[in-house]
């Protein structure tokens, strides 16, 4: 599934950013949960979550015309309640976001489409038509007639010799 991308203000200047999140569905993701057993009270748990972005996926989808790719991660806490513990349902939810900037100057340039190829050959020969036509109409490429009674010199080298 390819996100489309969104022209979001960043860094001060507009960028566009393909935003994947569950919430939005534009992600695929995955649930999963962690039970914490033994805790007691004024102990901490820690839960690291470490994942692994695959460059070629994301430079095939990603490649052109992408500044940025917002990952979104969301976490929330829930409390068995046999524990008989208060969970504030302010506090007990978190959200992360990666972000991620593809490698591009690497990349070749992704050149023209085949239609534009196809527009700028047919302008170019449109062109060369009126050009020539435009020469056509002015005379360019009439002949050049010789004027009645007009002889042209005789430039036979006894001509040059008998005077001298």
């Amino acid at each position: 599934m390819v996100v489309l991308p969104e022209k979001i203000e960043e860094d001060g200047k507009i960028q566009n950013i393909v935003i994947l999140d569950c919430k939005r569905g534009t992600a695929k993701c995955y649930e999963f949960s962690c039970f914490v057993n033994n805790l007691r009270a004024g102990q901490n748990a820690v839960v690291k979550i470490r994942a692994r972005l695959w460059n070629p996926t994301f430079v095939e989808d990603y490649a052109h015309g992408i500044n940025q790719v917002h990952i979104v991660s969301h976490a929330s806490l829930k409390l068995d309640p046999i524990l008989d513990i208060e969970q504030k349902k302010d506090n007990d939810f978190a959200s992360a976001k990666t972000k991620a900037i593809p490698d591009l100057p690497s990349l070749p340039a992704k050149g023209p489409s085949w239609w534009i190829i196809l527009l700028a050959i047919l302008l170019g020969i449109f062109l060369l038509l009126i050009v020539i036509f435009i020469l056509w109409k002015i005379g360019f490429f009439k002949r050049r007639k010789p004027v009645d009674g007009y002889m042209p010199a005789d430039t036979d080298d006894k001509d040059i010799h008998s005077y001298g």
